[in-house]
């Protein structure tokens, strides 16, 4: 949340360009990277491939999902995904000198469902590039 506030309420700020910082994201990286390879990398994801059906698939996806440390690696994998997408939505807002109006709403719809977010800016972006 303080990530998203600063990129949102104080772009320019140094906190927003601390937390944005391509070094966050590497340490963050790393960390999914090291729990990955403890919980046993591509051992757990072979399962998913073993089902015979799509049925079979979900079933051991949802017994996977039972386990604290590969629900812990999902979740960090999704809010890295999400906070990846929202970065380059701020970065390029920014940059891009769109409104702060534009931007504020992109990055609270990255918040929610990162695509969206994503979607919504690129748009944003090409209507605002149309109008000058």
């Amino acid at each position: 949340m303080p990530v998203y506030a600063a990129m949102m309420f104080a772009p320019r700020s140094r906190a927003a360009k601390v937390l944005t910082h391509d070094l966050v994201f590497l340490a963050g990286g790393a960390l999914y990277a090291a729990l990955w390879l403890q919980y046993g990398g591509m051992a757990w994801v072979a399962e998913l491939f073993k089902a015979s059906s799509t049925s079979a698939a979900l079933e051991s996806l949802v017994n996977l999902m039972q386990n604290g440390r590969a629900c812990s690696i999902a979740w960090l994998h999704l809010l890295f995904i999400d906070m990846l997408q929202a970065r380059h939505v701020f970065v390029d807002s920014v940059n891009g000198r769109l409104p702060d109006v534009l931007r504020v709403v992109s990055l609270g719809l990255c918040f929610m469902a990162a695509p969206v977010g994503l979607l919504s800016h690129v748009l944003f972006s090409i209507v605002a590039t149309k109008k000058s």
